[in-house]
């Protein structure tokens, strides 16, 4: 089974009608929509997943948009709340190699591009054992991850390749 983590950037981006944005970062919401029910539909061949922490970043971003007036509100978190209901989402929850691997990460592999948050993101992918981890952030796919980790941190438009290549 191929076990593929989602960061909160792509559940935004499948629920998008932002076309300034999309168009800059050549990003097609259906697309990323698409790949993500294949994905949870095929249940034998892939395990969709989401860490904890990033459910958690994605309500934050939409709660702290709505008061501060910045671009996530609580729409946004009404279609992603629809859109993961539809989902075969596998929910990754804290454990002790979780903390163990967070801790290693922000200290032994500490890169300051990267955000506490997003190495969290990682850390929960490596502890369960995660084939790929999709995201946009290009911090996160440079990221020099562990050796041996098993782990591929991939951008979105490689999810229709990941699809037909098994």
């Amino acid at each position: 089974m191929i076990r593929v983590a989602v960061d909160s950037d792509i559940f935004f981006f499948s629920i998008s009608s932002d076309h300034s944005i999309l168009k800059k970062r050549n990003i097609n919401p259906f697309e990323i929509k698409n790949h993500l029910q294949h994905l949870s539909s095929h249940a034998g061949r892939f395990q969709l997943s989401v860490p904890i922490s990033v459910l958690g970043e994605s309500v934050t971003l939409c709660l702290e948009g709505e008061r501060k007036g910045r671009s996530h509100n609580i729409k946004e978190l009404h279609d992603m709340i629809a859109f993961w209901g539809g989902l075969n989402l596998n929910i990754l929850h804290p454990n002790t190699a979780v903390s163990i691997i967070c801790y290693r990460l922000n200290t032994k592999y500490k890169d300051e591009r990267m955000t506490p948050q997003d190495l969290v993101h990682i850390g929960y992918a490596l502890a369960y054992n995660m084939n790929y981890l999709v995201t946009s952030d290009k911090n996160m796919q440079r990221f020099n991850l562990p050796d041996n980790s098993g782990l591929e941190i991939i951008p979105p438009d490689q999810l229709k390749h990941l699809l037909d290549s098994r």
